[in-house]
């Protein structure tokens, strides 16, 4: 091959393609003439391979089989056009497929660009790996894909090939996009929709099998976008529209706020008025009941007064009645005839009452001996009983002392002898016997275990020689699984060292070798983790700090276009540019009265640009510029600030002369300047002064008092609103130009970081694909493990024996001593027969106790029947005692009874006159004297109620000034509450008293009453914290609402309740006129977004969209039409006449409308499409707001989103009827 072919034209053109240890083909390369070629040959030999191995998969770069066949085969995957299906001679190959292209510049220089696919297939793996490169060098001219063996290059030979001539890229993205920026610059969609219809063009026999709706859709998407420019107005058009329509959901997400808040406050405030007025009605409850209880207590205290006089009076009656009584019971009580009989009659009671008393006691005494005759028989009988449950006890215990096999003792007499000795006795022969059985038991219990052992053993020996097989079975496997482990470790890690391309080892071979010595014994850790953990942290470093470099540039970008598209929001929402502060003005001047210098002032009209830049640069350059300019004479300057100062005007040419005041009276601040004082401070400035303190002139000069300097500025920026206007769309066009600039980097770092993170990922992806070494370390183990397992094995086999031998021994033992010592404390050596005598035993126990608990009750009963013998003498003696003393009193009381009849009967008729009339005056005696007492108590309640009275009388009319001092602190609290304004957000309609007054007692109290049935919540103290809580929490919620908008709602305690402050617009407002200016602005700036949207549709998108859309029609009809001539100049080769026509597509779906149409009706859809792009005016829309929507909706694709231009970009496809190519329908018909 002495020359390679070369462009002939200035677009790029293909000049050759290649294949290298591809398919059959070695090396091979086609040639193209003039952009054409021609592969003619048998069926079979290759012709589509080469197509489809080239192109359009190199413009491509999807390995799908329905992407690379021409007919879209699934089955036909890519692995085997180099694998043949197991026909090459490896089960691995690596093979190249390139195209070259070449153009000629301007300046007739030739240029060359080859691009090429690199791709490694690996039998059962399929393909393993793939890359991409492009390259500026030539095939043929210092360029090679294959080695001076033949062999085809692997992708990291090839990186150093190409040096800095190419680049080789492993994702199919980016390879992409590197051919869409070297030949065509469409963008991502636009580069995909020309490969899509190229893999739709190149179908086999396309005109017998066409598929219309995607050959349409393909033709539709490979038509031209609409001019960038006018999407960049669109779009600008949009962002404004996007400015507004934020601005607006600010307004209303703080009307949703306010709402909000006012539902909660307006609860809050109706709980706190509740619990406000709450305290005046408490208040005044309490003052009225006070009022009723001091009247109630000035009743009761008249009425104490009259009870004590009416006693007072009632005890000196009575007490002149007792002394007369006194007087007569005196005199009659010494009458001698009353003092005998008197005598008589008590001596005849007192010996009565003896007598009787004799009498009683001699009766109980005959019954207390009658009950003790009949509880000695009942001890007598006991006694009885007792004795006879003792001897059929002690029979029992005879009997069952035998069966034992033991004697008892001689048994005690109940009643007469102890029988603890009798009871420790058996005790003690029954405790000996029970040790003899137990020990026997123990014996025989010895022997069965012994017995159990020995079986035991014998199993564990028959178990040891068992494992002991097996375990040597399992070790020769293991031997053998041991070396397969080793084997197919190192085949795995040689074959995979040897695919590999993110992790490179130093020495492959070095490894393998340190490996396979390793393999055998596996001490410490495996040569090729530990290589592959090294490289791989070192691959991992660079990758690393590679994408921290790459991350931190772009979020720098992403800060600076962040920090841009802000700044271009404010000079678009308005915000006038300032001149730069000095570092040593830090004062805050938020809330000063006043303004700086260049916000108050004009150019006068008459001054000329160049002076107005002059002078504006001398007012920078001094600090005059951004001076603060107060209302009043100029204070001393606050720290960390300047001030214009207010001097004596300059008799000469002054600022005065060329400034004009200009203030803006919609700022509360600047408004407080008036324009004397404005032009009072310019004229203090000379303008062309000589030796005057402050000189500012025209040209830049400025002199403040030693201090001198000039500056100039192409124009002024700040002074005037046209300057600040100026200034403000000349930022706004850097800013774009800025921001398309760092959005393109920042775009470009975001691909270098997903190349870095894909080559992470396959870093990673290939260190997992490493062969783990766990199955040769678990063969090792395993081996090791067995042989140890074959050791104890053994052991266990020798210990198991002897173990078995000691216990067969230790049976005979057992046995032999068991008989032994049975014989010797006699007792069968049988179980069952040594239970019997340990039962025995228990109940020889249980019988001992029986007897010993019924000598017990003998003794007791011995003791009872000798207590009652002894109680039935006592009481006899003491009956005969009784009946000896009834008598003696029987007798003393006949003879006083006799004395006082005899004295009854000489003098008793006269004694009873006197006692008659002694009784009368001695029983109204007492009568009075309890007259007396009950007059002194009546008088000494009175007079303790009196007292009560007086007292608590005098603590009300304490209390009643106290409760009223607390109405009139709850009314004044009250009045305080309601001058804070928050009854009114209540919406309960009270009538509140003017709070700017004193409240008198009564309407307030009205009011509180009033309040009290207007809202019917009530409050606890817990619920009432919850408010206050809930509140604070909502004004926080309020206060981040309004303060993005520059406004500021806070609240302060008034009367111990939070009452919230709001400042909207610059001027102060409560929260339920808040909602009002809300809905008003919100108003208002819905109106006014409906008409900008409005006017975008009319003035943007009917007339400079349609217009261009008009223009790509006509485009694209013109194109239709040439390719009608060509078609009809060269017929298909099925004799089927064709053609193409611009049809209309049908909304939403991206296709046209089924079947074949007349070219009549082809022609009618065409100007039905395109008419309404023509026009330049649509009919306004009853509603604009809701066609801006749906028209945002339909052809935007985002109900909101118009503010960037991705969004926009689909509007040449959705907006624009008409726009799809159809192709030709069948049987000869055109549409």
């Amino acid at each position: 091959m002495n020359s390679l072919p070369h462009p002939g034209r200035t677009r790029w053109q293909p000049l050759r393609v290649g294949l290298v240890d591809f398919y059959h083909y070695d090396v091979e390369e086609f040639w193209f003439h003039d952009g054409r070629l021609l592969l003619r040959g048998n069926n079979g030999a290759g012709k589509s391979k080469v197509l489809a191995l080239t192109l359009p998969f190199l413009l491509d770069g999807d390995l799908s089989a329905h992407r690379v066949e021409p007919d879209g085969d699934p089955k036909k995957r890519m692995e085997w056009n180099l694998l043949l299906d197991g026909a090459h001679a490896t089960s691995e190959r690596t093979g190249y497929t390139w195209l070259e292209l070449g153009r000629r510049t301007p300046e007739g220089l030739e240029e060359f660009r080859t691009l090429g696919c690199g791709m490694k297939a690996v039998s059962g793996r399929g393909i393993a790996r793939r890359w991409f490169f492009s390259t500026t060098a030539r095939l043929g001219e210092g360029l090679s894909l294959v080695d001076r063996t033949g062999t085809a290059l692997t992708r990291e030979r090839l990186i150093d090939v190409l040096g800095a001539t190419g680049s080789v890229h492993d994702s199919r993205r980016a390879y992409r996009r590197h051919v869409d920026e070297t030949f065509f610059r469409f963008g991502e969609d636009r580069y995909g929709a020309l490969v899509d219809l190229l893999v739709q063009l190149r179908r086999p026999q396309l005109t017998k099998r066409p598929d219309e709706a995607a050959l349409s859709a393909a033709l539709t998407e490979a038509l031209p976008p609409l001019d960038q420019q006018v999407l960049v107005d669109v779009a600008e058009a949009f962002r404004s529209l996007e400015d507004d329509r934020r601005e607006l959901a600010a307004v209303e997400e703080a009307q949703e706020a306010a709402a909000a808040f006012l539902t909660h406050y307006r609860r809050y405030a109706r709980a706190a008025v509740k619990r406000r007025t709450g305290d005046v009605r408490r208040a005044q409850s309490r003052y009225e009941a006070v009022g009723r209880d001091l009247a109630r207590a000035d009743r009761d205290h008249d009425s104490a007064e009259q009870r004590l006089a009416a006693a007072v009076t009632a005890l000196t009656d009575a007490r002149q009645r007792q002394a007369q009584l006194s007087a007569e019971r005196t005199t009659l009580a010494g009458d001698p005839r009353l003092s005998s009989l008197d005598e008589a009659r008590t001596s005849a009671d007192l010996t009565g009452a003896a007598a009787r008393d004799a009498t009683d006691n001699h009766r109980r005494a005959r019954e207390r001996a009658d009950r003790a005759r009949a509880v000695r028989t009942d001890r007598d009988d006991a006694l009885r009983a007792a004795r006879d449950g003792f001897d059929a006890t002690l029979q029992r215990l005879t009997e069952v002392a035998g069966s034992a096999g033991t004697a008892l003792p001689a048994p005690p007499d109940p009643g007469t002898t102890e029988a603890t000795s009798f009871v420790t006795s058996v005790r003690d022969a029954a405790a000996r016997r029970r040790r003899e059985a137990v020990h026997v038991r123990d014996l025989l219990q010895a022997l069965a275990d012994a017995r159990t052992r020995r079986r035991a053993r014998q199993a564990d020996s028959d178990r040891a020689r068992e494992d002991a097989d097996r375990v040597a079975e399992r070790s020769a496997d293991a031997a053998h699984a041991l070396t397969g482990a080793i084997g197919a470790h190192l085949v795995a890690a040689a074959d995979v060292l040897d695919h590999t391309g993110e992790l490179r080892l130093d020495d492959v071979q070095g490894v393998l070798e340190d490996l396979r010595s390793w393999a055998p014994t596996v001490e410490g850790p495996s040569p090729l983790q530990t290589a592959a953990d090294a490289a791989v942290t070192r691959i991992a470093h660079e990758l690393a700090a590679a994408r921290s470099e790459a991350a931190a540039r772009r979020r720098d970008l992403a800060t600076r276009a962040q920090d841009l598209r802000a700044e271009r929001g404010r000079l678009l929402a308005g915000e006038d540019a300032a001149p730069s502060t000095a570092a040593t003005r830090t004062a805050d001047r938020a809330g000063r009265a006043g303004a700086p210098l260049w916000r108050v002032v004009d150019f006068a009209p008459d001054v000329p640009a160049q002076e107005r830049a002059g002078l504006e640069a001398a007012l920078e350059a001094s600090g005059l510029l951004d001076a603060w300019l107060f209302p009043d004479a100029a204070p001393a300057a606050p720290p960390g600030d300047a001030v214009v100062g207010r001097g004596d005007p300059f008799p000469g040419p002054s600022l005065a002369d060329v400034l004009v005041p200009a203030v803006d009276r919609t700022d509360p601040a600047a408004d407080a300047l008036s324009d004397d004082a404005v032009r009072a401070a310019l004229a203090g400035i000379a303008r062309d002064g000589s030796g005057h303190a402050s000189t500012v002139r025209l040209d830049g000069t400025f002199a403040l008092g030693v201090l001198a300097g000039r500056w100039t500025k192409p124009a002024a920026q700040f002074i005037s609103r046209s300057a600040r206007d100026a200034a403000r769309r000349a930022r706004l066009a850097a800013l774009d130009v800025e921001l398309d600039e760092v959005v393109r980097a920042e775009r470009g770092q975001q691909e270098q970081l997903a190349v870095l993170d894909e080559r992470a990922e396959a870093l990673d992806a290939e260190r997992r694909r490493l062969p783990d070494d766990s199955a040769v370390r678990t063969a090792h183990a395993r081996r090791a493990s067995l042989a140890a397992d074959a050791l104890r094995a053994a052991a266990a086999v020798e210990e198991t024996a002897a173990a078995l031998v000691t216990a067969g021994a230790a049976v005979e033992d057992a046995d032999t001593r068991v008989r032994d010592e049975a014989a010797q404390l006699h007792l069968e050596p049988d179980g069952a027969a040594v239970e019997a005598v340990a039962a025995a035993v228990g109940g020889l126990e249980t019988g001992v106790e029986h007897l010993r608990l019924r000598w017990e009750v003998v003794t007791r009963a011995v003791r009872d029947l000798q207590r009652a013998e002894d109680d039935l003498d006592d009481a006899t003696t003491d009956a005969a005692d009784a009946e000896r003393l009834r008598r003696e009193r029987e007798l003393a009381w006949t003879v006083t009874r006799t004395r006082l009849e005899t004295l009854q009967r000489s003098i008793g008729a006269e004694v009873d006159d006197v006692q008659h009339r002694l009784a009368e005056v001695t029983a109204e005696l007492g009568r009075t004297v309890d007259a007396i007492g009950a007059a002194e108590d009546a008088r000494s309640a009175a007079d303790r109620a009196l007292g009560e009275v007086v007292g608590r009388r005098t603590q009300l009319r304490a209390d009643l000034g106290s409760v009223e001092a607390e109405r009139d602190a709850a009314v004044a609290d009250l009045r305080e509450f309601a001058a804070s304004g928050i009854v009114a957000v209540t919406g309960a309609g009270l009538d509140v008293p003017d709070p700017s007054t004193p409240w008198a007692p009564t309407p307030a109290v009205a009011f509180a009453r009033d309040a009290d049935k207007a809202i019917t919540e009530d409050v606890g103290d817990k619920e009432w914290q919850r408010f206050q809580d809930a509140v604070t929490t909502e004004v926080k919620n309020l206060t981040d609402t309004l303060v993005r908008r520059g406004n500021t709602a806070s609240w302060s305690l008034v009367a111990d309740v939070i009452v919230v402050d709001v400042r909207y617009a610059g001027r102060a407002t409560t929260v339920h006129d808040l909602r009002a200016d809300l809905d008003a602005d919100a108003g208002e700036r819905r109106r006014l977004l409906d008409a900008r949207e409005r006017e975008v549709l009319e003035n943007h998108l009917v007339a400079e969209v349609a217009s261009e859309l008009q223009e790509l029609i006509t485009g694209a009809e013109r194109q239709v039409a040439d390719v009608n001539a060509e078609l009809d100049r060269r017929p298909l080769s099925t004799g089927m006449p064709a053609a193409d026509a611009v049809a209309t597509r049908a909304r939403r779906t991206g296709r046209v409308g089924g079947g074949p149409a007349s070219p009549a009706a082809a022609e009618r859809g065409r100007v039905v499409a395109a008419g309404p792009l023509r026009r330049r005016r649509v009919p306004a829309a009853a509603d604009p707001g809701r066609a801006a929507g749906r028209f945002r909706r339909d052809v935007a694709g985002a109900p909101h989103g118009g503010a960037r231009l991705p969004q926009l970009a689909p509007v040449h496809r959705a907006a624009a009827a008409g726009r799809a190519l159809a192709p030709l329908g069948r049987a000869g018909v055109r549409r």
